[in-house]
């Protein structure tokens, strides 16, 4: 027997036994009514199932929002590692004839990279001579008087090096000489 089937027994036992003669039949079924309803109170699962639910939902949006969180940072950390390997090989571009075999074959190696950039709704980050310098999105390295000292101040002077973002943060900011 299980330990409700036991304890069904039991109750069925104590109410058998506890018939007073001397009491009312009214009596009587309120003692078996006190003894049924403290039963089905101990063996009720309906509420702690419930809260069960609750707690599996919460875990299960908690869960969720960790994965997606961890999955983020993983993009980060792998297009932090690609970056690089993109400048280098813009670089190398400049130095070599724009027909070459290898200047194809770079120029396609940095395509790729750019194509797992954008998958994970990256972007490079390409000032304009001229734009306004925005901090969120460049890095002064150098800074030079400007000539017109209404027209151009705190605008981006030369671009040194693009900068890239990615899943709505900036990963590294573009480097740019700005005018003052």
């Amino acid at each position: 027997m299980t330990p409700f089937e036991e304890e069904l027994f039991r109750l069925l036992q104590n109410a058998r036994s506890s018939v007073n003669p001397f009491s009312s039949q009214e009596e009587d079924a309120a003692k078996d009514i006190q003894l049924i309803t403290a039963f089905a109170k101990k063996w009720d699962v309906k509420k702690p199932y419930e809260d069960a639910l609750v707690k599996i939902e919460e875990l299960s949006k908690r869960l969720e929002r960790d994965a997606q969180q961890l999955t983020k940072s993983l993009s980060v950390s792998l297009l932090k590692e690609i970056i690089p390997i993109i400048d280098s090989a813009e670089q190398l571009t400049r130095y070599l004839d724009p027909s070459s075999t290898l200047s194809i074959a770079v120029e396609f190696i940095v395509e790729q990279l750019g194509k797992i950039l954008s998958k994970r709704d990256g972007q490079v980050i390409i000032p304009q001579v001229g734009e306004p310098f925005n901090p969120t999105m460049h890095s002064a390295i150098s800074a030079e008087r400007s000539n017109d000292p209404y027209k151009n101040v705190n605008t981006v002077a030369e671009v040194m090096r693009n900068g890239y973002s990615a899943l709505g943060q900036v990963i590294r900011p573009a480097e740019v000489k700005v005018w003052i």
